[in-house]
C-alpha cells in the first residue's frame, strides 16, 4: 500500500512538472509573438517614435520600429559584441553584424565606422547614411557601424577590413556620442556594457553543461529565456521613462574621454595613410547642441549638459593642441550642424531619414566626390 502510495506521488510529481513545463513553454511562446509582431502592445514599440512628425512620411516607420526591437547582440572576441544576423522587412544584418546597404560590399570603396546612429537606429535599410551616400555617389559601401561601439573600436574594425579588403579608398568615422561608455573609474579602458557580456557568458556556461541531471533544467530554461527576456525589456523601458538618475562626471573625466576619442581618430588616420586611404573623423550630432527643433522630445538636461562639455574640450583640444594638427585636416565638425531644422532627432542622438540624407550630401559636398 505505502508502494503505491509513492508510486502515485512519484506520478503526481512527474505531471505536474511536465505540466508546469508545458504552460511556461506556451506561455513565453504567446508573449515573445506578441512582442514581437501584434501592434496590440503598441507599448513595446520604442515609444511611440514612429508617430513623431519626423515620421509622417515613411509608411514603413511603424514597421521598422517593431523590427529594430528586435536586433539583438553577442559577444565576439576583440570587439566586444556586434548585432546578431536579422532578417526583416525593414532591418538586414549579415552574420558578421554589417548592415545592408544600398550597393552594399564587404570590398567596399567607402568604409562607414560608428555606434548605432552610423548603423542606422531611426531607418530602414535604405536611409541610412551609407546607403543614401551610395545612392548619390554610386560608390560601393560597408557599413560597419554597430550599436554601442566606440571609436577605439572602429580602430579594431578599420585594422581588421583592411588586413583583408583592398578596395576601400576612403573611410569615415562617425563618433562623439558612444565616448560616454568609457566614463568610469577604473585605471584600465572599460565599456560599461563588459559586465552584461560577462553575465552572458557565464551562463551560457551554466546552461552547456551536458550531464543527464542537468538536462531537464537546461530544457525549462530554454523555454523560460524568451520570457525572461521580453520582462526586462518591458521593465528596462519602465524604468527609462522614470529615471531621475543624474549624470554624474568631473573636469578629469571630460578630458580622459576627449582625449582618448582623438587618439583613437589619430590612430584610424596613421593606419589609413600607410594605405593611401583617405580618412575623415566625424564629430556627430547631438541635441540642442546648434539650434534643431526638439519640442517634440523629452531628453534629460544632465545628459546633454555632459555631451556640451565634452564637445567643447574636443574642439578646444584639437584647435591648440599641437599632437593633433594631422588629424585637424581630417576633422568634420558636425556638433552644431542642425541649424533651424524640424524634427531632425527622435531621441537625444538619432536622427531621422530626413537627417541622415541631410548630413549624407553635406559629406559628398565636402569631400568632393561627384
Amino acid at each position: 500500500m505505502k508502494n503505491l502510495k509513492k508510486i502515485d506521488l512519484v506520478f503526481k510529481n512527474i505531471s505536474n512538472t511536465i505540466i508546469l513545463i508545458i504552460a511556461v513553454s506556451i506561455l513565453s511562446i504567446i508573449i515573445l509573438n506578441l512582442y514581437r509582431g501584434l501592434n496590440l502592445f503598441v507599448f513595446f514599440q520604442s515609444d511611440y517614435q514612429d508617430k513623431l512628425q519626423n515620421y509622417s512620411e515613411f509608411e514603413w516607420s511603424s514597421q521598422y520600429f517593431i523590427d529594430q526591437d528586435k536586433l539583438t547582440a553577442s559577444y565576439i572576441s576583440y570587439l566586444g559584441h556586434i548585432e546578431d544576423s536579422l532578417d526583416t522587412e525593414t532591418i538586414k544584418v549579415s552574420s558578421n553584424g554589417v548592415r545592408n546597404s544600398f550597393n552594399h560590399s564587404d570590398n567596399s570603396e567607402v568604409l562607414f565606422l560608428g555606434g548605432s546612429a552610423m548603423f542606422g537606429f531611426g531607418s530602414n535599410d535604405k536611409f541610412t547614411i551609407p546607403s543614401l551616400f551610395a545612392k548619390h555617389t554610386n560608390m560601393t559601401v560597408k557599413n560597419n557601424g554597430n550599436a554601442g561601439h566606440t571609436s577605439f573600436q572602429g580602430y579594431l574594425k578599420l585594422l581588421n577590413h583592411t588586413r583583408h579588403f583592398r578596395n576601400t579608398s576612403l573611410i569615415i568615422s562617425y563618433d562623439g556620442i558612444n565616448e560616454v561608455y568609457n566614463l568610469n573609474s577604473d585605471k584600465r579602458e572599460k565599456h560599461s556594457y563588459e559586465d552584461l557580456f560577462n553575465s552572458r557568458i557565464n551562463s551560457s556556461r551554466i546552461n552547456s553543461i551536458n550531464s543527464k541531471e542537468y538536462s531537464i533544467v537546461n530544457y525549462l530554461i530554454g523555454f523560460v529565456e524568451p520570457l525572461i527576456s521580453v520582462t526586462t525589456k518591458v521593465i528596462s523601458k519602465i524604468s527609462k521613462k522614470n529615471s531621475t538618475k543624474t549624470f554624474d562626471y568631473t573636469e578629469k573625466d571630460i578630458d580622459n574621454i576627449a582625449l582618448n576619442l582623438l587618439s583613437n581618430w589619430s590612430l584610424m588616420l596613421d593606419e589609413a595613410k600607410k594605405l593611401d586611404i583617405k580618412f575623415y573623423a566625424v564629430l556627430q550630432p547631438v541635441a540642442k547642441y546648434g539650434d534643431p527643433s526638439t519640442d517634440h522630445l523629452s531628453i534629460s538636461q544632465d545628459l546633454l549638459k555632459f555631451y556640451k562639455s565634452l564637445y567643447d574640450k574636443i574642439r578646444l583640444t584639437l584647435d591648440t593642441n599641437h599632437e593633433y594638427q594631422d588629424l585637424k585636416n581630417s576633422f568634420i565638425d558636425l556638433s552644431d550642424f542642425f541649424q533651424g531644422e524640424k524634427f531632425i532627432f527622435y531621441d537625444h542622438v538619432h536622427i531621422s531619414p530626413n537627417g541622415n540624407e541631410i548630413i549624407t550630401k553635406y559629406l559628398i559636398d565636402r569631400l568632393n566626390i561627384n
